[in-house]
């Protein structure tokens, strides 16, 4: 009996810390931009595309998304941009559940360089002045 007393307290938890992460607003606006990109995987280089971009990340929209807390980089290509703005990426969430909402990986800016971050910002459509403090 104790055992799923245990086992329930530990779902209702859970539950409940997704129900109130979901609630709490996003620190950065999402803009829905499609990007081509690409990313490493162990040796190989995987294609995918954006779903949607923040100033600090990117939704990437792949069936194959790496692990919970990999990190990897990508190569992001931008339109009217010859070369592909680049980005050391951690996992924040990965999902191949297409039940549980789409089907992908979401991932953070760790390492990028100020020219990479003003091509990524002039591509969203955010201005420098508002985004002085990011990145």
């Amino acid at each position: 009996f104790q055992l799923i007393v245990k086992s329930l307290a530990f779902r209702l938890e859970k539950t409940t810390r997704i129900a109130a992460q979901s609630m709490l607003p996003r620190q950065e606006p999402r803009f829905p931009k499609v990007f081509s990109l690409t990313y490493n995987e162990s040796e190989k280089f995987l294609r995918a595309y954006s779903k949607n971009i923040s100033t600090n990340g990117v939704f990437i929209a792949t069936t194959k998304p790496l692990p919970k807390e990999s990190t990897f980089f990508l190569e992001l290509w931008l339109p009217n941009d010859p070369a592909p703005a680049k980005a050391e990426c951690l996992v924040c969430w990965s999902n191949t559940n297409p039940e549980k909402g789409n089907i992908g990986m979401g991932v953070k800016f760790i390492r990028i360089d100020k020219d990479n971050k003003e091509r990524i910002l002039k591509a969203i459509g955010v201005d420098d002045e508002k985004a002085e403090n990011i990145f």
